[in-house]
């Protein structure tokens, strides 16, 4: 499990990744001047320029939730393997009972 997560991570932030892309599109609305450069070349643009920017930045919008929803599952995910892991490690870990040769779990306190 751990594997599969780290790998998913590091494919996030590989050089052609999601959040590489989305650094980029924020770059271009952005840029260093927090937009100005771009808001100058809008106000001169034709309508139908100004709505494909504003579905470019929908749907940039849209795939950056999607990301979030993923680390969020991949955070509950791994949380709840730890926690199975934690609850099977107490399961399993047993000990003889007393005058009987059944186990209990090592939690369990017999009268």
């Amino acid at each position: 499990m751990t594997a599969v997560v780290l790998a998913d991570i590091a494919a996030d932030y590989r050089a052609d990744g999601p959040i590489a892309q989305a650094r980029a599109l924020s770059g271009h609305w952005l840029g260093n001047d927090g937009g100005a450069a771009w808001a100058a070349g809008v106000a001169g643009q034709h309508d139908r320029g100004i709505i494909q920017d504003a579905v470019r930045m929908e749907a940039a919008n849209l795939a950056l939730l999607a990301h979030q929803i993923k680390r969020g599952m991949r955070t509950e995910t791994t949380a709840a393997a730890l926690l199975l892991a934690m609850v099977n490690a107490r399961l399993t870990n047993s000990i003889p009972a007393p005058g009987s040769g059944m186990s209990t779990p090592a939690s369990f306190q017999a009268p």
